[in-house]
């Protein structure tokens, strides 16, 4: 299949910080929801929620439920914070 294809194409660019960089500036231009699929791509290819959990000190659950697009409410709230101040 094509996605397929396409997917291995991303998890592998995203291994570049300038790629990822550019990828989730660009997502986060189309909206929340965008940004979180994006950013699941990220944690994706950079190990997974469980190597994030690892270099982040932050319980894994916790940022499973964070990248879930019915557990984000902490994350909406902080990114409309993030809004409000700049």
């Amino acid at each position: 299949m094509a996605t397929d294809g396409y997917k291995k194409y991303l998890l592998k660019g995203l291994k570049n910080i300038k790629y990822t960089a550019g990828y989730l500036t660009a997502a986060i231009e189309e909206g929340e929801d965008v940004f979180l699929l994006a950013l699941r791509d990220v944690v994706k290819a950079q190990g997974g929620v469980t190597a994030l959990a690892r270099l982040t000190k932050l319980n894994r659950e916790h940022l499973y439920d964070m990248l879930s697009l019915k557990g984000n409410l902490r994350f909406r709230s902080k990114l409309q914070e993030n809004e409000l101040t700049h």
